[in-house]
């Protein structure tokens, strides 16, 4: 609670990368709907068909509007990567850091969490597999099976499993990331190992 400020911060960042965003597609809503008496059915609430339809209108371009979505994402989560490591460093050494420490802080770590990165992306790639899998067995179970709900059940307690699973290799990479700032460690390997 006494470190919320950084949080404030980021969270400001996170505003500010979300409203291009959201200005291009009022923009892009705004043309179709301020002449239109549908759009009472999106302000008033959330209509589904509704929002179909606008999607449907040659002047609402839904590539355009997630590519746009899409570039400020990433762009965030380039960020939110690049700050991790001030964040826990404010938080390992529990007390406010001047600009340049908490900005040395984030560059020191920055290039070792994206290697974390490309090892959670390698470690995602099992989970990737059983989940094809997964859809595979439950849908052969779905039309094959003599009990029709097999298919859907081996699907419900596959999916619970996977997330599970996901759940822990998150914790697992959370951890090698608080590691890697509470003893400075530069091999994330080792760091990974210790983690795990």
């Amino acid at each position: 609670w006494r470190r919320q400020r950084v949080l404030w911060w980021v969270y400001g960042v996170n505003l500010l990368l979300a409203l291009p965003a959201a200005l291009r597609a009022s923009v892009s809503f705004g043309g179709v709907l301020n002449s239109s008496l549908a759009a009472a059915r999106l302000v008033k609430g959330f209509d589904l068909t509704a929002f179909i339809e606008l999607l449907a209108q040659p002047e609402v371009s839904p590539a355009q509007l997630l590519m746009g979505s899409f570039v400020f994402s990433l762009l965030f989560f380039v960020f939110f990567l690049f700050v991790t490591g001030g964040l826990l460093e404010v938080y390992r050494r529990d007390q406010t850091l001047g600009a340049g420490d908490f900005f040395a802080a984030c560059g020191g770590f920055f290039w070792r969490f994206v290697r974390l990165l490309l090892f959670l992306l390698i470690a995602l790639v099992p989970v990737g597999i059983l989940a094809g899998l997964l859809s595979r067995v439950s849908g052969r179970l779905a039309s094959d099976a003599p009990r029709e709900m097999l298919g859907f059940w081996v699907e419900m307690g596959g999916i619970l499993l996977l997330w599970v699973l996901l759940v822990a290799i998150r914790l697992w990479f959370d951890l090698a990331q608080v590691r890697a700032v509470a003893e400075g460690e530069r091999a994330m390997r080792r760091t990974l190992w210790r983690a795990l």
